[in-house]
């Protein structure tokens, strides 16, 4: 099946749940609450949602001038939609290349977390980042595609969230392997977060193949600047995973979130 058609059908039935809960929401007179659930460590999803009726906004600055423009809206405190788009040199003085798709995002709550049990989250993704490399089908950075994960939250001097997950991407049908991942935030002084985040990788001899087989080990920074505004600085690839690294890939990025 194409990646245009699948892209299709996910779209379709998320254009049906946005309608049913339009009609819910106008039944409904209880003021929303705005989350502050982080939706990824760097890269991957965590088990993060928006409340019903949060919207979320991100213009992420990529390498290449690249940038990535999402926005995500929370639906039943359970189930989150999203579309994004960009492109690379759309900063600078070469000639700007968008993406050849616009991403969907879809994710649905299925446990939430309890003194024992961990929030979890099953989704699909189709935005990646960085250049989109049309020999190969994918992006630099690939979509995480089907993915389920898991985040557990403990009290240490602030809060220490865990997560780890699976996932699946559609990018490069030559090479689609299931992929792990497991990451950790560490918040400070209320305002202030650190991430780490690692995805496995599994080592394959394409003389085509963009990466190394090390994994991704990626580094972030956050922090809350008030009414809704959260900054970002992310430091991917620690370990040179691409070919054609030689040192981490520094990015930034803005998210606003507000309820509706």
């Amino acid at each position: 099946m194409k990646l245009s058609v699948i892209h299709f059908s996910i779209l379709k039935y998320c254009s049906l749940l946005i309608v049913l809960s339009t009609l819910l929401f106008a039944q409904s007179e209880k003021e929303p609450r705005l989350s502050t659930e982080p939706l990824t460590l760097v890269d991957l999803p965590t088990a993060g949602m928006l409340y019903n009726r949060n919207l979320s906004t991100t213009l992420e600055f990529l390498d290449q001038g690249g940038m990535v423009f999402t926005a995500q809206g929370g639906f039943f405190d359970r189930v989150l939609f999203g579309l994004a788009f960009g492109g690379a040199n759309i900063i600078g003085d070469q000639k700007a290349v968008f993406y050849p798709h616009v991403g969907l995002l879809l994710r649905v709550r299925a446990f939430e977390e309890s003194y024992y049990v961990p929030a979890i989250v099953a989704g699909f993704s189709s935005q990646g980042k960085s250049s989109y490399v049309d020999s190969l089908n994918r992006y630099t950075s690939k979509s995480p595609g089907f993915y389920i994960t898991a985040s557990k939250n403990f009290e240490a001097m602030g809060f220490l969230s865990i997560h780890a997950g699976t996932h699946y991407s559609l990018e490069d049908s030559e090479h689609r392997t299931l992929d792990f991942y497991a990451g950790v935030e560490k918040t400070f002084a209320t305002i202030f977060s650190a991430i780490i985040e690692y995805e496995n990788g599994v080592k394959l001899t394409s003389s085509t193949r963009m990466d190394k087989g090390k994994g991704l080990l990626n580094f972030g920074l956050r922090a809350t600047i008030g009414n809704g505004f959260l900054l970002g600085l992310n430091v991917k690839d620690l370990i040179h995973n691409q070919q054609n690294a030689s040192i981490g890939n520094r990015t930034m990025y803005i998210d606003y979130a507000r309820t509706f």
